[in-house]
């Protein structure tokens, strides 16, 4: 497996793991989805980030289901950076989306 690979998929499968615990079990990000009027979904989202997270780590042994996890991913990364841009938040603040979705894009283009 391409170094590449194992850094984006590392990576990305801590960074999402650590958010969506955190979106779940923490009130850390109620302000921030309060504000984008998705505070009923953050639990919902957590657990759509640590099910990515999960199926990162599976895809490094069932192939199959690492570009499915990755490109789940990039969707979802796709998504924040357009509520964050709406938002005209600044670039600093969304910069971890950007990273994180061309990760997981590097991801299923690496492993497709």
């Amino acid at each position: 497996m391409p170094m590449l690979v194992i850094l984006a998929g590392g990576i990305s499968i801590i960074a999402f793991g650590w958010h969506g615990a955190s979106l779940i079990w923490t009130q850390a990000m109620v302000a921030d989805f309060a504000r984008y009027g998705l505070s009923p979904y953050r639990s919902v989202i957590g657990t759509l980030h640590l099910a990515g997270s999960a199926g990162l780590l599976l895809g490094f042994w069932f192939r199959p289901l690492l570009p499915l996890a990755a490109g789940s991913l990039a969707l979802m990364m796709l998504v924040a950076i357009g509520y964050r841009l709406h938002d005209r938040d600044p670039l600093l603040a969304i910069l971890p989306a950007i990273v994180l979705c061309v990760l997981n894009v590097v991801l299923v283009a690496q492993t497709r």
